[in-house]
């Protein structure tokens, strides 16, 4: 009886140590895994940076798929067609956290885009500003010894394009970053800083995220004086996220050799605001007292 209970007294002792050896062996595999990540994330801003359309294939897994379900030949099309447009576009990428489960990893990150482009606007060659800044969750999987991005979340982004004295303005464009499928929402654009011998006409307009892209109907109406405009919108039930959009357009009147009043646009603007739709599900019931089952 007495070996018998020292055999439990030594089992006992070493299942601790074994637990101990395990959890160090767990923590070593993460620390090397987040280290490989932080490298892949660093190897995609490089690669987005240098614009190596192989190296940013090459990270993404075939089976990618983005939050707004575009596969990855959607995504590297997007991807070529930016980097046409803003040829100088650079990238940065503040990594906030990365948790690793095995072979699955998330990376939460901001990524931050500043470029800039030229515009023909009233027969006249502009230069104009872009700058988005996104919160981006991202998924990723290690297969064959290579972490790669899967899928990812979007939680909010806001792209701002300003052109010539659009770019002087104190602007505030807000809309919620996460709505219910059908239900109203607000987007609310404020602008000061207006020039005296200016005055501002903006359209607040509602897109889904669809590809390709289609633009909203445009409806200009003038800033009021307090220099804010709202519009109210109802969320699609297309399970599909949206984007806000505000076009502003700065004019000033001025007066001809022929003594004709004629409006002169001095600046362009857009800003674009993420809206993630979260969509109905009709499938839930609840029971209300053991009694009857509802519907939500």
């Amino acid at each position: 009886m007495k070996r018998f209970i020292l055999t439990i007294i030594f089992i006992l002792f070493l299942i601790p140590q074994a637990d101990a050896a395990q959890k160090t062996l767990e923590q070593q595999s993460n620390t090397l895994a987040v280290k490989e990540i932080r490298a892949v994330l660093n190897e995609y801003v490089q690669y987005e940076n240098s614009k190596n359309m192989e190296g940013i294939k090459r990270l993404h897994a075939d089976d990618y798929m983005t939050v707004d379900a575009m596969p990855k030949k959607v995504y590297v099309d997007i991807i070529d067609k930016t980097w046409k447009k803003y040829t100088n576009i650079k990238q940065e990428l503040k990594i906030k956290n990365i948790e690793v489960n095995g072979n699955y990893a998330i990376a939460e990150v901001t990524e931050i885009l500043k470029g800039s482009t030229s515009e023909l606007i009233d027969d006249k060659t502009v230069e104009g500003t872009l700058t988005s800044v996104s919160n981006i969750v991202y998924y990723m999987r290690k297969t064959q010894n290579q972490w790669k991005f899967v899928s990812d979340y979007v939680v909010d982004e806001q792209t701002v394009l300003a052109f010539e004295k659009a770019k002087e303005l104190n602007i505030e464009f807000t809309a919620p970053s996460r709505v219910l499928a059908g239900k109203e929402y607000v987007a609310t654009f404020n602008v000061q800083g207006i020039p005296k011998d200016s005055f501002v006409v903006a359209t607040i307009g509602q897109e889904k995220i669809i590809y390709p892209h289609k633009n909203a109907e445009e409806v200009y109406r003038k800033v009021p004086q307090d220099g804010i405009l709202e519009r109210v919108f109802k969320s699609n039930q297309d399970n599909l996220n949206e984007y806000i959009v505000v076009t502003y357009c700065i004019t000033k009147p001025v007066l001809t050799k022929t003594k004709q009043i004629e409006t002169l646009l001095t600046g362009v603007g857009y800003i674009i605001n993420r809206v993630n739709v979260v969509p109905e599900n009709k499938f839930i019931t609840v029971s209300e007292n053991g009694k009857k089952e509802t519907k939500i």
